[in-house]
């Protein structure tokens, strides 16, 4: 009861500052939206003032200079757009023949005994069977009178707007110009002094760390915005000079935002792309015009989205698409259309800030594009889940880029071992990791089936070798992997005991008699098995098969003293037949040299 009051009190300590925060971004819209449209455009703007800064102008100067420009080109574009908007207002009512002319086009495909038209008689019908159950009095009245009474509804006349509500009207948008302006100007300015404030807030006990993460993700985030930026207005003025060569009238306006949608994911070029075509509709009276528009637009969106971004940002967005959608219509609901045009950017910011502040890391986590779970996090899952063929899967793909040893000491093995840590943390039932070990075995069959060359010829020659779980299910799952990579990469004839694990198994092995022993015995661990128990089945191989080399295998890093292995034997060879192995790869290696032979220099040695 503690533990679940206190999880109580922590979701509603974390409901209180989501609703709080919620209400902040609503009722703060009018101060926030300029500052995170200042942010934007300062991240943008502050490589350009970095690089005159650099070539030894004052940052002043330089600060000044680049808001001067852009508030020419701001200024200069704003007339250029508003005699845009004049012209194409004034020629809309002489298009007005060619947009009624298609939907006449349009409307006739409902007309007739066509399907729209029996779809639309059904819905009706079905309406009004609805309605007389629903209301049978007032459809009764209606059939008894022929029509309806109406209500009377009684309308003021709003006021014309005069000239005071005019300049209400236009003094909003101009005082959020001049916010966002003026929070420009002093975060370009005072740069550094905010990125310092900012790492005091966040702490001073690792100063290097902090302030190297912060101007990590300040320089990323610049470059991005910048690269996003002019990507985008190279794409609004190649679909200007597109819809201008066409003749769809106001193209500098329609490029603008075309290049302004860009900044929304999946649905902004798309919203770009709606007023143009209809105006295109009444612009020709035929319908080349609108499907080369369309057209035109579709094979942009494609060139950008899988072309020309993948090349610029690469995988520098760092978004998934989940987390475009989520955030857009979270900004949106907030901000309205601006936040519809703020959504992307500023969830960039939270992402790369989250790879850097740790507190922060669950919203990368959730709204960034990396892998959430790690290979081998996700073999185990499978195996959780006991799905042998998503293991295959997994180990497959990881195999196209990686050798088997690799695949081996980097995914399986380290698999194995995370699911060791929950056995030993007893959050695994014992039917659980049972069948944790089926699954494995399920999908070592099917991951490795290729047999050895010896095994097709019946060569019995080759050096044997036995592969043991130290102990539990999951050193057997290990042993039953390992033997098959044996026989299918290595060239030897290798088994595992499967029924048994530790000493149980090696009993098994040396109760086979001494006619035939194996010329090596690998013991695997997972985890979780102390240097007393390794130094005990090593020391039993000993006694009963002097002649058999020992290799120890595990993930746990089990330090062992091999000079104590064998207390009873003063000469090296003799302690020179057991040997820890550091990794899969170096244990591949000494078996495809003659086992005998096999040194632990072999196994130093760097392999594949």
């Amino acid at each position: 009861m503690p533990m679940l009051a206190e999880s109580a009190r922590q979701l509603s300590a974390m409901l209180i500052v989501a609703a709080l925060l919620l209400a902040g971004l609503v009722l703060g819209k009018d101060v926030l939206i300029p500052l995170a449209t200042a942010t934007i455009i300062a991240f943008m703007l502050s490589p350009i003032v970095r690089w005159l800064a650099a070539h030894s102008i004052p940052e002043g100067m330089a600060v000044a200079g680049v808001m001067t420009l852009g508030l020419a080109a701001a200024i200069a574009l704003a007339l250029l757009l508003s005699s845009e908007v004049l012209t194409l207002t004034a020629k809309l009512n002489d298009y007005r023949f060619n947009i009624a002319a298609k939907v006449h086009q349009v409307a006739s495909f409902g007309r007739g005994d066509g399907v729209i038209k029996r779809a639309s008689e059904s819905i009706d019908r079905i309406s009004e069977i609805i309605a007389r159950e629903v209301k049978p009095d007032e459809i009764d009245a209606i059939a008894s009178d022929g029509k309806k009474k109406e209500p009377v509804v009684i309308a003021s006349k709003a006021p014309e707007n005069g000239p005071i509500a005019t300049m209400q009207n236009a003094v909003e948008p101009l005082t959020k110009a001049g916010l966002t302006l003026l929070f420009t100007l002093f975060l370009l300015l005072q740069f550094e002094d905010l990125r310092d404030r900012i790492v005091r807030v966040l702490g001073t006990d690792n100063l290097s760390e902090t302030t190297s993460a912060m101007s990590d993700a300040g320089a990323r985030l610049s470059r991005l915005f910048l690269a996003q930026g002019i990507m985008n207005a190279a794409y609004g003025i190649v679909v200007g000079i597109g819809l201008a060569i066409a003749g769809i009238p106001g193209a500098l306006l329609w490029g603008l935002l075309a290049g302004l949608m860009r900044f929304v994911p999946f649905v902004g070029s798309i919203i770009a792309a709606v007023p143009p075509i209809m105006l295109a509709a009444g612009v020709a009276p035929g319908w080349g015009l609108v499907v080369f528009t369309a057209a035109f637009f579709a094979i942009g969106e494609l060139a950008m989205g899988q072309f020309v971004e993948p090349h610029v940002l690469g995988h520098r967005v760092g978004l998934s698409p989940f987390a475009m959608i989520a955030a857009t219509a979270m900004w949106t609901l907030v901000w309205g259309p601006m936040g519809l045009l703020l959504a992307a950017p500023l969830t960039m910011c939270l992402v790369v800030v989250g790879r850097y502040v740790p507190s922060l890391s669950f919203i990368t986590v959730l709204l960034g594009d990396e892998d959430p779970l790690t290979p081998q996090q996700i073999v185990y899952q499978r195996l959780l889940a006991g799905d042998e063929l998503g293991v295959v899967d997994e180990l497959e793909e990881a195999a196209e880029e990686l050798s088997i040893a690799k695949v081996t000491d980097e995914i399986v093995l380290p698999a194995l071992a995370l699911a060791a840590v929950d056995v030993r943390a007893e959050r695994v039932e014992p039917d659980k990791v049972r069948e944790i070990r089926e699954t494995m075995a399920l999908a070592a069959e099917l991951f490795i089936d290729a047999p050895t060359q010896g095994e097709k010829n019946g060569d019995t020659s080759l050096d044997r070798v036995a592969v043991v779980g130290a102990r539990g299910e999951l050193d057997l799952a290990a042993a039953k992997y390992l033997a098959l990579v044996i026989r299918a990469r290595c060239g030897r004839p290798a088994s595992s005991v499967g029924r048994s694990s530790g000493l149980t198994a090696l009993a098994d092995i040396i109760g086979q008699g001494t006619q035939s022993p194996p010329h090596a015995i690998v013991i695997v661990s997972t985890g979780g098995v102390s240097q007393r128990q390794m130094r005990l089945m090593a020391r039993r191989v000993e006694q009963h098969l002097p002649d058999t080399r020992v290799m120890i295998l595990g993930t746990d890093s089990v330090e062992l003293d091999l000079r104590a292995l064998s207390p009873g034997m003063s000469t090296p060879a003799a302690s020179a037949k057991v040997m820890k192995v550091p990794n899969a790869a170096s244990l591949f290696a000494l078996l495809r040299t003659n086992v005998a032979q096999a040194s632990p220099e072999i196994a130093a040695a760097p392999v594949n």
